[in-house]
C-alpha cells in the first residue's frame, strides 16, 4: 500500500479551501464533483482530471494549494481567483475530454509501441508556460510530457519489488512499468503495462520448479 500509494498531495485541503462557500450554477456540477473526490489518482477516479486542469490554469494555484495543507487561510480574493480558475478549468476540460467527470486512466496513460494503458499516481505535473510548476507528486509518482489533454506517463517507479524473507520460503513479488523485453516481437515486450498501471505486484518465480510450472518455452543449449 505505500509503495502504490496514489494521494494527490495538498488536493483535499485546496478542494476544502475552495468549497467553504455557496458556488454559482456554473461552478456547482465542478464543486459537487470535488467534494465526492476522495483525493487519490486511481485510473477509475473521476476528481484528478479536474484538479489537474485547475492546477494547470495558472500557477498561483499551486501556492494556494499549499497555503490550504497548512492549514492558512485564504483571503476572499483567492477564493474568487481559485474559482474563477476552476471555470475555466472546467471549459478547458470539457472542451478536451467532453466532460468533467472523466476517469484519470483516460487523461494519464502509458505507451509502448502500439499499446496503450491507463495509469495510476499522480507525478510532477507541467504548468502551460511549460515550467514543471507543481513540485510534489504522490508515493507513486506517474509523470510525463503534457500534451493534447493528456499526460503521457514516461516517468516514475522504473521498478518496484516486496520480499517477504520467510526461513525457508522467500516469497516476492515486482512489477515492471513494460516488460522484460526489450523485443516488439516479444510477448514480454508490454506484458505487465496493465498490472503496473492499476498498482499490482505479480510473483517472483524461485527454483526450477516454479520456472518449469511457468515456462511458456523451452531453450535447449547443447556444450561443445
Amino acid at each position: 500500500r505505500y509503495a502504490t500509494d496514489t494521494e494527490v498531495p495538498y488536493a483535499l485541503a485546496a478542494v476544502k479551501s475552495m468549497c467553504v462557500s455557496k458556488a454559482s450554477a456554473h461552478l456547482a456540477s465542478a464543486i459537487g464533483l470535488l467534494k465526492q473526490w476522495n483525493g487519490r489518482a486511481d485510473i477509475r477516479s473521476r476528481g484528478p482530471a479536474l484538479y489537474l486542469y485547475w492546477i494547470r490554469e495558472r500557477p498561483a494555484n499551486r501556492q494556494l494549494a499549499l497555503m490550504a495543507s497548512q492549514g492558512k487561510v485564504w483571503t476572499a480574493e483567492q477564493r474568487s481567483a481559485a474559482l474563477e480558475s476552476l471555470g475555466r478549468a472546467a471549459d478547458e476540460l470539457r472542451k478536451d475530454h467532453g466532460r468533467i467527470d472523466i476517469p484519470w486512466g483516460n487523461v494519464q496513460r502509458a505507451h509502448r509501441g502500439a499499446k496503450s494503458t491507463p495509469v495510476a499516481g499522480w507525478g510532477y505535473i507541467p504548468m502551460k508556460s511549460g515550467a514543471r510548476g507543481d513540485s510534489v507528486a504522490a508515493v507513486m509518482p506517474t509523470f510525463g510530457q503534457y500534451k493534447e489533454g493528456q499526460i503521457y506517463a514516461q516517468g516514475g517507479s522504473s521498478y518496484r519489488m516486496i520480499v517477504h524473507l520467510v526461513p525457508g520460503k522467500v516469497e516476492s513479488w515486482t512489477i515492471l512499468p513494460y516488460g522484460d523485453s526489450n523485443n516488439p516481437a516479444s510477448s514480454h515486450f508490454d506484458d505487465q503495462m496493465e498490472l503496473y498501471g492499476q498498482g499490482i505486484y505479480k510473483p517472483t518465480l524461485f527454483g526450477v520448479d516454479q520456472v518449469k510450472k511457468r515456462a511458456v518455452s523451452k531453450l535447449p543449449l547443447e556444450i561443445h
